[in-house]
């Protein structure tokens, strides 16, 4: 079972967040008039993990809402075997923690403690949401010029 974005869309995730500190915490990205703004929001910061949200805003009725917002759990220093030289690489860890849609849609996959660690998960809804998260970076990467 995958717990984390593939490497392809891990590195477009990161030209994504690049640049977002405490004193700059959020950016947006609009590089098409065609295609939805992505909003990109650094929620939490800890010495071995950050939280991100990125997000599309559209209105209903006036009021923006979500469409859709996912919450990253990012963390550096996830070593993984690579399997074309069998030797250990480090990576970034970076999973989707819940996804809302609109108000009407809210899904947590991951509960993590305050120092970072996973209290608990739930397999099939975080599955479904790294499916969808792959798929978004992607159509993000292609439709912002990443």
């Amino acid at each position: 079972m995958k717990i984390c974005l593939d490497q392809k869309n891990a590195k477009t995730f990161l030209k994504i967040i690049d640049g977002l500190s405490e004193d700059s915490p959020s950016k947006k990205i609009e590089n098409s008039d065609v295609f939805m703004p992505l909003s990109v929001e650094l929620v939490r910061k800890s010495k071995d993990f950050i939280h991100v949200s990125l997000c599309h805003y559209r209105k209903i009725n006036g009021d923006l809402v979500q469409d859709p917002e996912i919450l990253f759990h990012v963390s550096k220093g996830c070593e993984l075997l690579n399997l074309k030289t069998n030797k250990m690489e480090e990576h970034t860890f970076i999973t989707p923690m819940w996804m809302q849609v609109g108000g009407h849609y809210f899904q947590e996959a991951v509960v993590i403690k305050d120092d970072g660690n996973f209290d608990k998960f739930y397999p099939e809804i975080l599955n479904s949401q790294l499916e969808f998260a792959n798929m978004w970076i992607n159509n993000i990467k292609s439709q912002q010029g990443l």
